[in-house]
C-alpha cells in the first residue's frame, strides 16, 4: 500500500469523529429537505473528537501536518498540533493538508447514511490529482479509504485489516439520468461538463439526454 502511515493516521481520525458523533443521535427531521435538530451539536462533537486525536497522534509519525474542518470555528487558516494556525499562504510549511467534513451526509432523511470524510492534499498542488490519501469512515463502521492511487472498502470495524479493493463499474447504458457526482474544486470545475459532453458524443445521445452534474459538498 502506498503512503500507509499517512491512511493510518487518517484513517484513526476520522473513525474518531464517526464514533464521537454517532452516538448523540439525529433527531427527528424537522422539515422535509432538512437535516435533525441536533445538527450542530453532532457537528461540534465530531469536530471535537477530530482535534483530540490530532493533537494526540499527530507526533507519532514523520510527516507534519494541518487539519481544516468545515465550519471550523478558529479564524480563517489551517491548524497545526499545537493548537496554533497558519494562514493558506503558508500551508507549504507541513507535508500535509487534511480538508476535513466532520459529518458528512446531513440531508439522508431516508437511513441516516451518514460518514466523516477527511482528504489527505499535497500544499504544492492543492487539486484533486494533489489528493495524497483519503478516507471515509461510515457510521456504522464500514471504511472507505484511498493511498491515493488505489481505493478499498473494508466492513464490519476491521479498518486497514483485510480491505478489499474497489472498482468502478462500467455503465452499461448513460442517459438522462446519469448523475455524474463529485466535488467542484477550482480548476477541475470543468471537468464534469467536459465529461458529460464525452459521454454524450460517445453515446450518441440526443442533447436533452445530456447526463447530470451534481457538485456535492
Amino acid at each position: 500500500m502506498n503512503n500507509e502511515n499517512l491512511v493510518e493516521f487518517i484513517c484513526g481520525m476520522a473513525e474518531s469523529g464517526s464514533k464521537a458523533a454517532r452516538n448523540l443521535g439525529t433527531g427527528e427531521p424537522v422539515s422535509q429537505g432538512d437535516c435533525g435538530d441536533r445538527k450542530y451539536e453532532i457537528d461540534a462533537a465530531a469536530t471535537e473528537a477530530l482535534i483530540k486525536y490530532f493533537e494526540e497522534e499527530s507526533d507519532r509519525y514523520d510527516f507534519s501536518v494541518a487539519l481544516k474542518p468545515e465550519d471550523a470555528e478558529w479564524d480563517e487558516g489551517w491548524r497545526l498540533s499545537d493548537g496554533t494556525t497558519i494562514p493558506g499562504s503558508d500551508l507549504e510549511q507541513v507535508d500535509y493538508g487534511l480538508v476535513i467534513d466532520p459529518v458528512e451526509g446531513t440531508k439522508n432523511q431516508t437511513n441516516r447514511d451518514r460518514y466523516t470524510a477527511i482528504a489527505a492534499i499535497d500544499p504544492e498542488d492543492p487539486t484533486l490529482d494533489g489528493v495524497e490519501a483519503s478516507s471515509i469512515h461510515r457510521w456504522d463502521d464500514t471504511l472507505f479509504f484511498s493511498d491515493g492511487i488505489d481505493a478499498y472498502k473494508s466492513n464490519n470495524g476491521e479498518g486497514l485489516n483485510n480491505p478489499n479493493p474497489l472498482r468502478v463499474p462500467e455503465m452499461d447504458e448513460v442517459g438522462y439520468f446519469t448523475k455524474i457526482t463529485g466535488q467542484r474544486l477550482g480548476k477541475h470545475s470543468k471537468d464534469i461538463a467536459q465529461l458529460a459532453n464525452r459521454l454524450t458524443e460517445e453515446s450518441n445521445l440526443n442533447h436533452q439526454d445530456m447526463p447530470l452534474g451534481k457538485g456535492e459538498g
